[in-house]
């Protein structure tokens, strides 16, 4: 930054043709589309305070990025079509995950039969990319289950008797939170095995928590009928 011209001017003396040049400059220097990308968004929001507080009228860093350099960056794929292909291979003839083969292929495969005009089929991306949002999204409301029971359910001395949802939320909080991490943060190896090791578990365990909550839902209600219809003291 310190070789660039641009790094000597105050900021008062930036102009929005010099915001320009200078982006331009660092992507015929070799920088990728999204370095330039980065360094814009750096500078926009600390140039903007400078319009903030009367240091300058504009922002010379407020225009489309798009418009000033080319855009060359390429889209990563999760896994290509054979990639895809061979992991459903590997699972089906493996001989630990082999009884997770159903459960992989129902949650990559688009659901319903195929009806005239045939939909697009989705890419095996898109259906692994489902199968884990699914997942993502199953575990993400089991865990705030699981926050909720640990407050509600906490004893309230030393003699109680621990109720079973505190206990579960004991066992079960930090894992699932690691489950989550995985797929947020994970390789796609690593979230790939996620699915295939506990896809048939999640299924179960987002059945489980339907059933739960339309327990919780007719108990309150049966409460609620029970308080309406006690006779005034």
């Amino acid at each position: 930054m310190k070789k660039e011209d641009f790094y000597y001017k105050k900021i008062g003396d930036v102009k929005t043709s010099d915001a320009k040049l200078f982006l331009i400059k660092l992507q015929q220097d070799g920088k990728r589309y999204s370095t330039v990308k980065t360094v814009r968004g750096v500078l926009r929001p600390a140039f903007q305070m400078a319009v903030d507080d009367d240091v300058l009228h504009k922002n010379p860093f407020g225009f489309e990025l798009a418009g000033v350099v080319v855009n060359d960056s390429v889209t990563r794929e999760a896994l290509t079509r054979d990639q895809m292909r061979k992991f459903l291979k590997f699972v089906h003839d493996d001989n630990v995950y082999c009884k997770y083969y159903e459960v992989v292929y129902i949650l990559w495969k688009p659901p319903g039969k195929a009806k005239k005009p045939k939909p697009r089929q989705k890419s095996p991306e898109e259906q692994f990319q489902e199968a884990k949002n699914r997942c993502f999204r199953i575990l993400a409301d089991y865990l705030h289950l699981l926050r909720v029971w640990r407050k509600e359910y906490a004893p309230h001395s030393p003699e109680e008797v621990f109720h079973p949802r505190f206990v579960e939320a004991l066992q079960k909080q930090s894992h699932v939170e690691y489950l989550l991490d995985v797929l947020l943060f994970g390789e796609i190896e690593e979230q790939a095995a996620l699915i295939t090791d506990y896809g048939k578990d999640v299924i179960q365990l987002e059945q489980r928590m339907a059933e739960l909550a339309a327990t919780d839902a007719a108990g309150t209600k049966k409460h609620h009928e029970r308080h309406a219809a006690a006779p005034e003291r």
